[in-house]
């Protein structure tokens, strides 16, 4: 500013005035209708993936309404929304000399909104730089008649610095097509001092009409459209989809089933997948209803697969989800039979035709229904009678990667991880990518990655087979046994020739094999029952005597033999196909029930061999060698593991020096020793071998049996009190090669290996003083000897930072401690002089070094933490006791002293021991002459010294193991000396032994041993037998007989049975009873029985039952005027009726159905079982459903017995039927 005046001026903005404001109000199609509704309110509608509700209730849009119809056929229309609108986007910039023309060509709509705006809108002064407002004009311009006729001439007035837009609705729209444009009247911008490009942003097509979308669910939104920069954001809705028909008896909302469902339906959200499946196939508006009908659907397996996905599981979380869950979006158009593979997926299951509607078929636990062998199916001209084919490697996935839509993560996608370690150890990453269909919980996800491994590793066969129409006792879906004779590798099934039920014998048609343990007898009668006998003896190789007579048997029934190391197979089947020559051709897949365990529940599974002849041999892992000293020569250990276990698997072993073959051998154990070698070099090879003489994979190891060799150099890492030495051999070294360390003041101490530290790989000495030579001597030791020593020496270092000693008045006046002291003065390490003289040293890297208390006569507890800690000799400096961290030893250089007063200065003084009997195998089982040689060998071999009464044997073996010489000593503290009786197993006396003191070390037996008083070991003893007769025991297992005239027992459990040949009296019984339950069938106008009863026998027991349901009578009527039914009888009616009634009757157990028969005009039915039902298995579902029908579609006259069902223990019942 000069001196004469003057005035500045700073550039003014205006305030933007210029704002856009739309209303944006949108209807979105969710759904079929109709459907449950959103989830949680507004906390379930989300704008740009943000809820318009936080969990709290605060909103996050200002002015949002939200409506929404469910979907109904009959529903209301959505407020507010009495037109629709399609807008369609320009985004042009107009011109002054380039006006913007569109044609409108749509026929139906009433009105145009149109949408444009300016970028900005703003001038500058350019000489004060001031920023206001400024304007523009355009036209908007519709074409009638052949000429633009102006619908609005618009002047935008204001500031904004901004993208601001407006809208106008042009009506009276002139026929269609017509033009419509946007003209500028302001002439174009060419500075940047003034903003103000305009454009045409959109154009909306609106057609007045109030929708109701009816059978559609939609929603409406209504909300200030500048919240989100004048753009339509993102819509996502979290609802409850569709309504479906669910059965009568179940509520979605606890998972349950009430009593027995009649077949009936009623509408209802839920998310089993299973009536998801049936609403697809059942709609006649979206899926497939117009062409299957709900006849053609088997409702009662969907019942069935449903209460399996219903069942409770782990969640992987700590709690409990259904097994199955589907919650799915289908948003676009596919074939049909897709869809219906993907919701399958969910249900582990797969549809199929059985001839009469369409099935499912689900990969769960289920009975088998017949069994297959080689004597019942078709043998071809050539070839076997079963073809197997085994998924390829590539197929066998180890690793799933399962994409699922996870809530957590905001309802977007996540990858859930699933892997078998082992297997991708073995055979590196398969990896099977998979998008689990409709999935929204993470368990769930996990759960099937591992149904698609336990899949991929288990079941890895298929087998295919052709039996003629008799032989066809199956459908798609069930699962049978194959005891295929060929396969196994062994006669394994096949048909009974003769039945002697007397003799409780059964001729087979050929001969079988019966190895060691417990083998069963599976005979399967014409009717499908199944029994299983244990086999007592074997007479003949064709015949066999079983533990109990086969009842219910015949000559020509099939037979199958359980074997203790053979597992049987069993497949479900896929489809049947009929060859047209009276033949069918069966295809099926491999069944492992324990996959459901593993799955669910996280077990664990080895399968066990179904082969002889091995097929897959495990291959040898970990072989690992150890050398012991052998006499003269050497003695190796071989052993190792294999991953899984495999029947009969043996190995052969073969053991090379150089070129030549010095042992083979073969074993049934994962170890083995190679005894008298001699120095050389070595090749051991391992390789399983199986039950037919095949070979697995062989494993070789080389290793060196020779005289050890100097060690090549000795790195040393010298410390401040400690010296690391590591020994280094170039070569290759022997077996079992370790290093012996030795310590001197000078290199002759050294030299003279008088101070021995230990045997090791390396060495710590944690034994040093700082700035001090030391010397170490190091040589190589092994089996067969030991190496001359080379000399090392070692400098301690004196490092001020990471000294970790005490420094307190005792040591204070050691001269190089006053040194120490000075240069701690400058040390950058932490340490803290206190008060009291005590110290708290920290070293350069952070770490406590040490610590020390000055002895004031207080109490203190020290906690320490570090690598080493040591008590030191105050006058020297010499560690006394010590312990080293990193070699996890107690070093105490002295006596330890028991509160007994007992001292302890030497290994002898605590390994020595009276009475030890100790065994060493030598060439030649000789006994040293020689004491002292005899006490040198016991020391070299067992690592210490022998104490009083010590017994040492030597024996000798020949090549097949057999002892051929054996001599024994007894040590008697100075001198080995022949005991007056030794005996090394078992004595067996004639006469009497006599002595004072009789000591077994293991057992001593004899028909009469008199005592006054035996009594066992203990405080107090476990029992005793007095003189008296007195017997007083802790716990007594009696395998014979009780005698008793009295007495009384609490708790008492008898494992078998019991004869009482008085009166039982008893307050309460648990087991042996029989319990019955059942009921009426519906009639219906007391003309025909209709209805469905089902029984549930709860497994409650801890003991196997079997369920007898005694005959059930139904029968079918024929002309009304024959028909009689009176107390639940059918006369028979008049043959020859021109017209007839059916009467049809279906059991299923457990959702397999076991009967399946209908009965015409003069027909009457009888259906009667017996089931096993072994404990801890689950409950028995039994069902029984009864239908009525006409020939010509009148009343049909049928009627049915009273149900019963009666539960009765198995042993009580007798028999074992399936």
């Amino acid at each position: 500013m000069g001196k004469g005046g003057g005035k500045q001026h700073t550039p003014y903005e205006q305030p933007d005035n210029l704002k856009s404001h739309q209303k944006l109000s949108i209807i979105d199609l969710l759904s079929e209708g109709p459907i449950e509704g959103p989830v949680n309110g507004l906390q379930g509608v989300l704008l740009n993936d943000t809820p318009v509700n936080d969990s709290n209730g605060k909103s996050s849009v200002n002015g949002l309404t939200v409506q929404w119809v469910a979907g109904t056929q009959q529903q209301c229309v959505l407020e507010g929304f009495e037109d629709s609108a399609s807008e369609v986007p320009v985004g042009v910039e107009v011109k002054k000399d380039a006006p913007v023309t569109r044609t409108i060509t749509s026929e139906n709509i009433d009105r145009l909104r149109m949408t444009f705006g300016v970028y900005a809108l703003e001038q500058t002064n350019p000489k004060k730089g001031d920023r206001t407002e400024t304007s523009v004009q355009f036209l908007l311009q519709v074409k009638r008649n052949g000429a633009w006729s102006t619908e609005y001439n618009v002047t935008l007035n204001g500031k904004t610095t901004s993208e601001t837009t407006k809208s106008l609705v042009i009506k009276n729209l002139p026929p269609r097509p017509f033009d419509v444009r946007m003209l500028r009247l302001t002439d174009d911008s060419t500075t940047d001092t003034v903003q103000n490009r305009t454009f045409w942003a959109s154009y909306t097509e609106i057609i007045d009409s109030r929708q109701r979308y009816p059978n559609s669910a939609v929603v409406g939104m209504t909300f200030d459209s500048s919240q989100y920069g004048s753009q339509v954001p993102r819509r996502n809705f979290l609802i409850k989809g569709r309504i479906v028909q669910v059965p009568s008896n179940y509520d979605p909302a606890t998972r349950k089933y009430d009593g027995v469902w009649d077949g009936t339906f009623k509408p209802a959200w839920t998310d089993n997948p299973a009536w998801v499946l049936w609403d697809i196939l059942t709609h006649p508006r979206y899926g497939m209803g117009r062409q299957l009908g709900v006849d053609d659907v088997d409702k009662w397996m969907l019942y069935a697969m449903a209460q399996y996905a219903d069942s409770p599981v782990a969640d992987g979380q700590g709690g409990t989800e259904p097994r199955m869950t589907f919650n799915g979006w289908l948003s676009e158009q596919r074939r049909v039979y897709d869809v219906l593979t993907d919701i399958c997926s969910t249900l582990r299951c797969m549809p199929v035709y059985n001839g009469r509607r369409m099935t499912f078929v689900q990969d769960r636990p289920a009975d088998k229904v017949w069994t297959y062998t080689n004597g019942n199916v078709v043998r071809p001209v050539s070839g076997d009678c079963f073809t197997y084919t085994f998924s390829p490697k590539k197929s066998r996935y180890n690793v799933a990667q399962v994409r699922f839509t996870d809530p957590a993560n905001g309802w977007k996608t996540s990858t859930e991880y699933v892997s078998d370690d082992a297997a991708v150890a073995r055979d590196g990453e398969v990896v099977a990518k998979v998008e689990a269909f409709g999935c929204t919980s993470r368990g769930q996800a996990r759960r099937l990655g591992k149904y698609i491994l336990a899949t991929a590793q288990l079941e890895r066969q298929t087998v295919a087979f052709s039996v003629a129409a008799e032989g066809l006792r199956h459908i798609p879906g069930d699962i049978f046994q194959i005891e295929d004779n060929d396969y196994a590798g062994a006669s394994v099934g096949g048909r009974l020739l003769q039945v002697l039920p007397d003799d409780k014998m059964v001729v087979l048609d050929r001969s079988v094999e019966l190895p060691g343990g417990e083998s069963f007898l599976c005979l399967t009668g014409a009717d499908g029952s199944q029994v299983r006998v244990s086999i007592f003896s074997q007479p003949q190789p064709d015949r066999l005597v079983l533990d109990k007579r086969p009842e219910g048997v015949v000559e020509g029934d099939i037979w199958g033999l359980v074997l203790p190391k053979l597992a049987p197979r069993l497949f479900r089947c896929v489809s049947i196909k009929d060859k047209g020559d009276g033949t069918y051709d069966i295809s099926a897949v491999q069944h492992v029930p324990e996959k459901e365990s593993i799955v669910d529940n996280g077990a664990t599974y080895a399968p066990a061999p179904d082969t002889r002849y091995g097929g897959d041999l495990p291959p040898v892992e970990h072989l690992v060698l150890e050398a012991v000293p052998d006499s003269d020569a050497i003695q190796v250990r071989a052993h190792w593991s294999v991953p899984r276990v495999v029947c009969g698997l043996r190995f052969s072993l073969k053991l090379c020096r150089g070129e030549r073959v010095v042992s083979n051998a073969t074993t049934e154990d994962t170890a083995y020793r190679f005894g008298g070698l001699v120095p050389g070099h070595y090749t051991l090879t391992v390789c399983p071998v199986n039950q037919a003489g095949q070979r697995g994979a062989p494993v070789d190891t080389v290793f060196s049996i020779e005289l050890p060799a100097i060690p090549d150099r000795v790195d040393v890492t010298p410390g401040n009190f400690s010296v690391m030495l590591h020994p280094v051999s170039l070569k290759v070294t022997s077996l079992g090669t370790q290093y012996e360390f030795y310590k001197g003041k000078d290199e002759a101490e050294a030299t003279a290996m008088t101070r021995y530290l230990g045997r090791a790989t390396y060495l710590n000495d944690a034994d040093c003083k700082p700035d001090t030579d030391y010397w170490y001597a190091v040589r190589t030791v092994n089996v067969t000897g030991k190496s001359p020593p080379l000399i090392v020496k070692a400098h301690t270092t004196l490092d001020p930072n990471d000294i970790l000693d005490l420094v307190g008045d005792g040591i204070g006046d050691l001269d190089w401690v006053k040194d120490l002291k000075k240069q701690v003065k400058n040390n950058t390490a932490g340490i803290v002089l206190l008060n009291d003289k005590a110290a708290l040293v920290v070293n350069k890297d952070g770490r406590i070094s040490g610590i020390t208390v000055d002895s004031s006569g207080k109490k203190s507890v020290v906690d320490i933490l570090a690598d080493y800690f040591c008590v030191s000799d105050p006058d020297t400096l010499e560690r006394r006791f010590y312990y080293d961290a990193d070699r996890r030893i107690l070093v105490l250089q002295g006596e330890l002293q028991l509160l007994d007063g007992t001292t302890i200065s030497g290994a002898d003084d605590v390994k020595n021991g009276s009475g030890g009997v100790f065994r060493l195998q030598t060439k030649d089982g000789i006994f040293p002459t020689d004491g002292n040689a005899a006490t040198s060998l016991f020391k070299s071999s067992f690592g210490l010294s022998p104490g009083k009464d010590t017994v040492f044997t030597v024996y000798a073996i020949d090549a097949v193991g057999k002892i051929t010489h054996v001599e024994s000593r007894m040590y008697d503290g100075s001198d080995w000396i022949v005991p007056k009786l030794l005996v090394d197993g078992d004595i067996i006396a004639m006469g009497t032994i006599k002595g004072d003191r009789i000591v077994a070390g293991a057992e001593l037996s004899a028909p009469v041993i008199h005592a006054g008083t035996i009594t066992s070991s203990g405080n107090p003893p476990a029992f005793s037998l007095t003189p008296d007769g007195k017997l007083t025991a802790k716990n007594a297992d009696i395998s014979g007989n009780i005698n008793a005239i009295g007495g009384h027992f609490s708790h008492v459990t008898i494992d078998n049975s019991c004869d009482i040949q008085g009166t039982l009296r008893a307050e309460h019984i648990v087991g042996d009873i029989v319990k019955a339950a059942g009921g009426t069938f519906p009639v219906i106008r007391n003309d025909y029985v209709s209805g469905t009863l089902t029984v549930t026998i709860n497994d409650d027991q801890s003991f196997d039952r079997q369920i007898i349901v005694p005959p059930l009578v139904f029968a079918a009527g024929g002309d009304a005027q024959n028909m009689q039914v009176a107390s639940g009888q059918i006369t028979s009616p008049t043959k020859g009726a021109s017209s007839f009634s059916r009467c049809h009757l279906r059991v299923t157990h457990n959702g397999q159905e076991i009967y399946n028969v209908t009965v015409t005009g003069n027909g009457v039915g009888v259906f009667s079982t017996v089931l096993d039902m072994p404990s801890g298995r689950g409950d028995a579902v039994l069902q029984f459903t009864v239908d009525s029908s006409h020939s010509n579609g009148y009343t049909p006259f049928t009627s049915i017995s009273n149900l019963i069902v009666m539960a009765v223990r198995k042993v009580a019942a007798g028999i074992s039927i399936r």
